[in-house]
Parts: C-alpha cells; sequence; structure tokens
C-alpha cells in the first residue's frame, strides 16, 4: 500500500511552496505542476520512483480555500440534482408519449421544445447532457 505524503502548497512572489509533510519542502511555479514536483521531490528524498508515491496537495490561501471546497461540493451536489431531474424527465415524457399524447403537446406540458421531447423519449446522449460535469472533491483522512 502506496503511503500518502499531504503537501501544503502556498503561494509566494515566484509560485508555490510545497511543504511536505514530515519530508520538507520545494517549490513549483504554476500550481498546475504541484503534484508531480511534490512525487519528484519524494523520489529524491526518500529514494525510489515518483510512481512509488502518493500526495493529497492542500491549499493555504488564507481561508480562501475552504470556501472553494464548498462551493465545489455544492456543485456537485447540484450536478447530482440536475441529473436526478434529467432522469425524472426523461420517465415523464416517456408516461406522457405512452398515455398517446403527442411530441408537440408533451413539450408544452414540460415547457421544452419538441425536438427535447424527441430525445428525451429516445433517451438520445444528448438528453443526459445538461451542464459540464465537475469532479467530486477528493476526500482524505
Amino acid at each position: 500500500m502506496t503511503k500518502t505524503y499531504r503537501v501544503t502548497a502556498r503561494r509566494w512572489e515566484h509560485g508555490w511552496e510545497l511543504q511536505v509533510d514530515g519530508v520538507g519542502v520545494t517549490q513549483c511555479r504554476p500550481l498546475a505542476d504541484a503534484e508531480r514536483m511534490a512525487l519528484d521531490y519524494l523520489a529524491t528524498e526518500l529514494g525510489g520512483e515518483a510512481a512509488d508515491y502518493a500526495v493529497d496537495i492542500r491549499h493555504d490561501l488564507g481561508g480562501v480555500e475552504v470556501e472553494a471546497a464548498a462551493v465545489r461540493q455544492r456543485m456537485v451536489e447540484a450536478q447530482a440534482a440536475v441529473d436526478t431531474a434529467a432522469d425524472d424527465m426523461r420517465r415523464v415524457v416517456r408516461q406522457l408519449r405512452g398515455d398517446g399524447l403527442s411530441v408537440r403537446d408533451t413539450a408544452t406540458i414540460l415547457k421544452v421544445s419538441p425536438g427535447r421531447v424527441s430525445q428525451l423519449a429516445n433517451d438520445h446522449p444528448k438528453s443526459r447532457k445538461a451542464v459540464p460535469r465537475v469532479g467530486a472533491p477528493r476526500q482524505v483522512a
């Protein structure tokens, strides 16, 4: 089992300082490089290959990181609600169409276009694409 090292990323004038708990400090310019740099640092300091290690990057932004995590969580929850509503909409469309309502009448009832009713009734891939997906936040104990 690979040990996961907590890495705290703090902004400084030349990029990001990466404090690797129990090991030391390294740095990177763009935050996007933090994981790779921390893994390389661990391999250099402790031996082995970067792939032998795992890191959990935490951002220290003076409290804004907490708000960012909360917003991200709300986006994940909102996406789940949209997915559930879309499934419910497909079910209702199939029920109304199965009861003999026309595409146009079904569209009027649901306040969507007739084309959207056709997509939903046929479970077209576009009927599942309501908004861009948001990745779930990583959970580390």
